[in-house]
C-alpha cells in the first residue's frame, strides 16, 4: 500500500468534474473512486492509484478544466496510508451498495408486474398449504443464499415462514431488501 496515493481536483460544477475525471482517466492508469458533490456547486473528483500515475492524472485533469475557469484547486497525497484508503473504500462502498439497492428495486418492480399473475396463483396454493406448513416452517437460508434469491422465491419463502411481521399483502409488495430483512430476523429467532 506504500505506492498508493490519493489524487484530488476540485471543480465548480458537475461539467468540471466530468471533464477532469475523464482527462485524468485517459492520461494516467488511475482508480476513479467517484466525485463528492457539496452545496453551492462545488465538485471533487477523487482518484486512487500509483504515486506517478496520480501525479500525471490530477495534472491532465487540471490542465483540461482549468482554461475553463472551473477549477478551485487539486492535491496529490503520495503514500497514502492504509487506514485512510479503508475509510475511502468504505465510502464508496456504501454509496454503490445504495445505487444496487436502487437499481434493484426498479428490478424487482418489473419483474413483479411480470410475475404478478404467477403470483396470485401461488398465493392461493400458499394460503391453503400455509396451515399445513406451521407446524414444520422451512429453514431461512442465509442471508447471502437469500440475496442470490429471487423475490418471487423470497415471497414464497415468507409465506409459508407465514411471518407475523407482514401481512400477506404487504409480503406481495414488499421488495428484495425488506424480504431478507425480515427473513434473517425470523432466522434468527428461530435459533
Amino acid at each position: 500500500m506504500a505506492n498508493k496515493a490519493l489524487g484530488l481536483i476540485e471543480v465548480r460544477g458537475m461539467l468540471g468534474a466530468v471533464l477532469a475525471a475523464d482527462a485524468a482517466l485517459k492520461a494516467a492508469n488511475v482508480e476513479l473512486l467517484g466525485n463528492y458533490s457539496i452545496p453551492g456547486g462545488l465538485t471533487t473528483v477523487e482518484l486512487l492509484g500509483d504515486v506517478a500515475a496520480v501525479y500525471a492524472a490530477v495534472e491532465a485533469g487540471v490542465d483540461s478544466v482549468k482554461d475553463m475557469n472551473l477549477l478551485i484547486s487539486s492535491h496529490v497525497i503520495p503514500r497514502l496510508d492504509e487506514q485512510v484508503e479503508r475509510m475511502l473504500m468504505k465510502k464508496y462502498e456504501v454509496k454503490n451498495n445504495e445505487a444496487e439497492v436502487d437499481s434493484s428495486v426498479e428490478e424487482e418492480e418489473n419483474e413483479s408486474k411480470e410475475e404478478s399473475t404467477k403470483e396470485e396463483s401461488q398465493e392461493n396454493s400458499e394460503e391453503d398449504s400455509t396451515n399445513e406448513d406451521t407446524e414444520n416452517p422451512p429453514e431461512v437460508p442465509e442471508e447471502k443464499e437469500l440475496e442470490e434469491m429471487k423475490v418471487v422465491d423470497l415471497r414464497s419463502l415468507a409465506y409459508k415462514r407465514n411471518i407475523q411481521a407482514l401481512t400477506k399483502k404487504e409480503i406481495k409488495y414488499a421488495n428484495k431488501a425488506e424480504l431478507i430483512r425480515v427473513l434473517v430476523k425470523e432466522g434468527m429467532e428461530d435459533k
